[in-house]
């Protein structure tokens, strides 16, 4: 995602702003697997993420990822109490993707990082690259080929849109 996020905006200067305003114009590829059903575009989490936060400002599914998911696992530590990624593939039940939500805490599915990957090879600026051979994307039972779909955003969408409202099966393989 950092190479992304630098290829998409070089002019911004922060980190953080690059990866919350990349995540926000690609909510599409979130949003049938990990938030069906709700506008997460609009959606505010009724949960503290800075110091700096006014309590009555709540984030955005965004900056949720970004500072509570992305920073707390990119540097290696443990998510902040009331924060974690819900294994979903329990007991061979690989259909369904959790998200709970209470007033300070916000619990979603692992397979978030999935999208988050999905987010870099679908998008158009990184058409060009390449990975070792046999890794895959799937969407319900149809595997995506990452050599093949890498920039391939819009055609994917195309494909996803159907599944917009349901509860889509979207993992690594």
């Amino acid at each position: 995602m950092m190479v992304l996020r630098k290829k998409l905006y070089p002019e911004m200067y922060r980190h953080r702003t690059r990866f919350i305003t990349t995540l926000r114009e690609i909510y599409l590829i979130l949003h049938p697997k990990f938030f069906p059903s709700l506008d997460i575009e609009q959606i505010k989490w009724p949960v503290k993420i800075s110091a700096e936060q006014n309590s009555e400002e709540w984030p955005d599914t965004a900056e949720v990822i970004y500072s509570v998911h992305r920073c707390a696992h990119d540097n290696g530590g443990e998510l902040p109490a009331g924060f974690e990624l819900i294994p979903d593939v329990l007991h061979g039940v690989t259909n369904s993707t959790s998200l709970k939500a209470a007033p300070g805490r916000v619990q979603i599915s692992y397979r978030v990082i999935v999208g988050l990957l999905a987010i870099a090879v679908l998008a158009t600026v990184n058409h060009n690259l390449n990975t070792e051979d046999g890794y895959c994307l799937s969407l319900n039972h149809k595997q995506f080929i990452i050599n093949q779909w890498r920039g391939k955003r819009d055609k994917f969408l195309a494909i996803a849109a159907p599944h917009d409202t349901q509860h889509v099966n979207f993992g690594f393989g």
